[in-house]
């Protein structure tokens, strides 16, 4: 008998909070069918048998006008009140068109078992700022809390916030604790006009510079060459691409093995 009042109820409006007899009569649900099923709820579960069961609301295709909306308090929407499971139409009036919301209780927090997913082709993580107004920031860490004293993090900073666009990457503070950046061809770092300022090949360990330093040094590079004479200024060092890179790899300004060279002054 349960299962067919709660059956019949499903084919009326129930698609907003319904807290008693009154709700579930404004909702549109017969009087006496809204006492029977608001009376026999009570303080029990819901348990549906179906392998597939839908909550959903009384509209049809192109007029989905409306919310539904699960709360673990008293209102719905209200944070102060417990957290909220939110989901709106996509016809629904306002930006809120299409959205589904998760809402965690003032205080509380979400919590979530398993792996993320996401089906799109391009997945976007941001803040829910607007453009020129990007003061919030994302912190990702690998321990219980944020910083280093829990674990490695990475934290990003919208362009108008407290380190503006910057990015950190941080590992934990404990021994051991290296950053490792595995890359198959060029580990390369661009200027945001897209000119290459750094590369370097995890293949050969060569490593390439542009540009001038802020000491006032450049970077020169002729194959097998000494600095002394790649470099029309002073020499400072220079690198043997043509052995793996390490200790090795460094030459002083004499030794004619030298590819890359650094300079004291723009040579």
């Amino acid at each position: 008998m349960k299962r067919i009042l709660l059956a019949l109820g499903l084919l009326f409006s129930v698609t907003a909070k319904a807290d008693n007899t009154s709700d579930l009569m404004g909702l549109g649900m017969p009087g006496a069918l809204a006492g029977k099923i608001g009376g026999w709820l009570g303080d029990n579960d819901l348990a549906f048998t179906a392998s597939s069961y839908e909550i959903i609301a009384n509209t049809s295709n192109g007029s989905d006008t409306k919310n539904i909306c699960i709360s673990g308090g008293g209102d719905c929407g209200d944070q102060g009140r417990g957290g909220y499971f939110q989901a709106f139409g996509t016809d629904a009036v306002g930006a809120d068109a299409g959205d589904i919301y998760l809402v965690c209780g003032t205080g509380g927090q979400v919590n979530l078992f398993g792996d993320m997913i996401f089906g799109e082709a391009q997945f976007s993580f941001t803040a829910n700022t607007s453009d020129g107004a990007d003061t919030k920031e994302i912190l990702i860490n690998g321990g219980g809390g944020n910083g280093p004293s829990r674990g490695a993090y990475i934290q990003l900073f919208g362009n108008e916030g407290t380190s503006s666009g910057a990015v950190y990457i941080q590992s934990g503070d404990i021994a051991g604790a290296d950053v490792i950046i595995p890359v198959t061809d060029d580990l390369v770092v661009e200027s945001p006009g897209g000119t290459d300022a750094l590369v370097i090949d995890t293949a050969t360990s060569a490593i390439t510079f542009a540009g001038t330093s802020s000491a006032g040094w450049s970077w020169q590079f002729a194959a097998n060459q000494a600095c002394n004479t790649t470099c029309t200024s002073a020499c400072i060092g220079g690198i043997d691409t043509g052995v793996a890179f390490g200790n090795s790899a460094f030459v002083g300004c004499s030794t004619s093995s030298a590819d890359t060279c650094l300079c004291a002054g723009v040579s």
